[in-house]
């Protein structure tokens, strides 16, 4: 009797309006079910029982790809306390055969982002040990924020970094900077690493 009243909820289930939310059936007079938006509080949902004898349907079709999204703000400066790195490499040759007695080879740097003040440029000899302004070194590159620090790894350590514009050792540009050598003849590689503020 179990089985006969389970079946046939399940086929009203099928053919049950669209209007029809459930079939109840009344626990005091189970062979009893009755159409209803909802049950009552001396009713049970048949179909939900049915179904969960059922057990889950099969895996539906994906839905449709939804629209791309718009893209991210470009940020105008590099965040506060965000770090970036890199390398560089600057070189100081004597007679060229032109006539001059020494060519520079000092490309400028510039930051990926630029920064929202100019930083504090420091220099960490070959070998040098790490400062609180400095605290990494040339195969792990770190500035603390509001620095630029240089690690030199091979040939001499630079003694001027500075910005073009200005032209003066010791002040680079929040845009980024320039390694110029002060000994003839001299070359010099390493890394940097740069911090906002």
């Amino acid at each position: 009797m179990r089985t006969s009243i389970l079946l046939t909820a399940a086929l009203l289930a099928v053919a049950a309006p669209v209007a029809a939310d459930v079939l109840c059936q009344n626990t005091r007079h189970p062979k009893g079910i009755v159409l209803r938006v909802t049950c009552k509080a001396n009713e049970t949902d048949v179909v939900s029982r049915v179904v969960s004898l059922l057990g889950p349907g099969p895996k539906g079709d994906p839905g449709p790809k939804g629209d791309k999204g718009d893209p991210g703000p470009f940020p105008m400066t590099l965040p506060s306390g965000e770090t970036l790195t890199g390398l560089y490499r600057d070189d100081n040759y004597v007679n060229n055969g032109t006539g001059e007695s020494a060519v520079v080879v000092s490309p400028g740097i510039g930051f990926t982002y630029p920064l929202a003040t100019a930083p504090t440029p420091n220099v960490v000899p070959i070998g040098g040990p790490p400062t609180a302004a400095c605290p990494g070194s040339a195969s792990n590159p770190q500035a603390t924020p509001g620095n630029l620090c240089l690690y030199a790894a091979q040939g001499s350590t630079p003694t001027c970094l500075y910005e073009p514009v200005g032209n003066s050792c010791g002040v680079v540009s929040r845009f980024g900077f320039s390694v110029y050598p002060t000994s003839t003849p001299s070359g010099s590689e390493g890394t940097w690493a740069v911090t906002a503020p």
